[in-house]
Order: structure tokens, then sequence, then C-alpha cells
């Protein structure tokens, strides 16, 4: 309950479930002419130098991933705290262990999976369209500014779904030079949602 109550706290606090990533060319100048494009293609992510930060939105998917054996066994006295101390709206979870830090990441994942899913097209069907030599789509019209703007968030969530699935891979293998057993409860990843009646418990208790 008190991780719930932790969570509607922050639910519409935009800076703790959105990432600013910097721009996809950092060299981009502008065009000779506002009736021609800055390039011919769409501009893309380097992989090897994306440059964000993500510190809030790890620090959420680390309190979604929170359990009471995290903290060394006190995270539901450092969650009362929060409480007690009025900090709540400014708390974030810090990086404690491999484990949490695993299941932390897995959550950054699903979320960009399932932000990813809601779009009506994916990255490389919006290039495909954007090219400069598409003769459908007329540059600087309405449905041109709508594909870039939309291939841009696709970009950005791809990148953060790559990163976070690398990161959940390295930090399994940092588990496994240190246990030969990583079969164990911090390392469970719920693949299905709760039962209803445990969420319609934790809404019956809050209004107590």
């Amino acid at each position: 309950l008190l991780k719930y109550r932790l969570l509607q706290v922050i639910a519409n606090k935009r800076e703790r479930w959105t990432v600013k990533f910097q721009p996809r060319n950092e060299d981009s100048k502008p065009a000779a002419n506002s009736f021609l494009p800055i390039q011919d293609h769409p501009p893309r992510f380097d992989p090897q130098n994306v440059k964000f930060d993500g510190s809030a939105i790890i620090a959420t998917c680390r309190l979604l991933a929170l359990t009471n054996t995290d903290y060394e066994g006190k995270a539901l006295e450092v969650l009362r705290n929060v409480f007690t101390s009025g900090t709540a709206d400014s708390f974030q979870v810090d990086r404690q262990t491999d484990e949490l830090e695993y299941r932390a990441l897995m959550w950054l994942a699903r979320l960009t999976n399932m932000s990813l899913k809601k779009y009506p097209s994916t990255v490389r069907e919006d290039m495909e369209r954007l090219v400069a030599s598409s003769l459908d789509i007329p540059f600087r019209s309405k449905e041109w500014n709508v594909l870039q703007v939309r291939l841009g968030e696709m970009q950005s969530l791809e990148s953060l779904r790559s990163i976070a699935s690398s990161g959940t891979r390295h930090m399994m293998e940092r588990i496994k030079r240190r246990k030969k057993n990583v079969d164990v409860p911090e390392m469970y990843i719920r693949q299905k949602v709760c039962k209803f009646e445990y969420t319609a418990k934790l809404l019956e208790d809050d209004k107590k």
C-alpha cells in the first residue's frame, strides 16, 4: 500500500516518467532556405553517442520494482519515513543492489515497449515515408510535420529500450559472477498483471 500511495503522488509528475534526449544530429545546420529540408533523409541517433539524463525515470522504475527485501530488508520502513517526513513529492529510490537495478531496467524496457505499441507505425515505416524522394508527402505539410515529430518520439523510445535491454543483460552477467543460482525471489519479474481483487483491496484501504 505504501508503494501504491507513493506512485499516486508522482503519477502526474511528467518529469518522473519522461526522458529528454539531445538532438539526433548535433551538427545539423539550417537549410539554404525555408523551402528546402535540412537534409535528404530523416536524422538518426548514433548508437555510440546517445545523450540523455535517465536518472528520474530509472528512479521511478526502481520504485515500481521495489520489494520489502530492498534497502537491506528495510524498504517498508524507508517508505513509511518518506510519508512521515513529508518528502513524498521529492523522494526517489537511489541505486541499491544489482538485483534491484536488474528489475528496474526490466521495468524500463517494458514501459518503452508498451509505449511503442501505441503508435500506428514503426521507425522503419516512417523513415521510408519521409525520404526526400517521396512525392506523396509534401515538405512542410501538416502530415510531414506530424511524421517528423512521431519519428523522433519512436526513435527516442527505441534507443531507450535498447539501452534498458543492454543494461539488464549487463546486470545479469554481474549477478551471475557473484552467485551461481539466480532463480531467487530478488530476480523475479512478474509476467502477468496482479489479480484485480488485489488492486481492489488497495483501493478499499485507501478510502478508509
